[in-house]
């Protein structure tokens, strides 16, 4: 997976940024016999590695690259945080999660990531345990490059009876919001009082669609 993702950023990008994690000495002679050093090959600071575009800025965990704030002109400095939580053993079905404990925290030690900046977008890679994660900026005007890209990729053949989770963390005050339902539609949500089903003080809330 490694070696694919790498050819492909030869084909779109021509700078590629590595944060100095215990990995990046190996990956950086990788990158380098693969793209015969076709283009730009930087190893930053924690405090560099960063998405902007004209529109916006993101703000990374400097242990392993996980987002924490986007910065935009129009609204400032908000809170987006996401962290990877694992419940053990799982005791819930698809869309009711009982747990028999709080969640165990799942990204916590450093790890291998970089940036990868083209003329059309720039991207963040974070190879995760078992988790690798995109994140997208679009150097673009207008709605597209006022847009952060998130996708996962998750590996579940280590693992058996647990439950993998994404939490958002957010500054946003707006209780309107849109939902994703089941990858095909838009659907405008609300939240409601979970009515006893937060459990062990977790923060998750049900989302009804309307």
């Amino acid at each position: 997976m490694m070696r694919c993702i790498i050819r492909y950023i030869c084909i779109l990008y021509d700078a590629l940024q590595i944060a100095p994690t215990k990995y990046f000495k190996g990956f950086a002679t990788r990158v380098l016999h693969i793209t015969f050093s076709v283009f730009k090959l930087e190893v930053i600071q924690p405090e560099g590695f960063f998405l902007k575009n004209e529109e916006l800025k993101t703000s990374h965990d400097k242990k392993n690259g996980l987002l924490t704030h986007i910065t935009t002109v129009a609204a400032g400095r908000t809170t987006v945080s996401t962290n990877f939580y694992r419940y053990e053993p799982a005791l819930g079905g698809a869309y009711i999660m009982r747990v028999n404990g709080p969640a165990k925290p799942h990204t916590a030690e450093p790890t291998l990531r970089f940036i990868a900046r083209g003329s059309l977008q720039q991207k963040a890679h974070l190879f995760l345990p078992n988790i690798y994660e995109e994140i997208t900026v679009k150097n673009l005007r207008g709605s597209f490059g006022q847009q952060v890209y998130l996708l996962l990729r998750v590996d579940i053949t280590g693992t058996s009876n647990t439950e993998l989770s994404m939490r958002l963390e957010t500054s946003l005050q707006n209780p309107r919001f849109y939902a994703d339902s089941a990858g095909m539609q838009r659907t405008f949500a609300n939240k409601q009082d979970p009515r006893g089903r937060r459990l062990n003080g977790d923060k998750d809330v049900l989302i009804s669609r309307l």
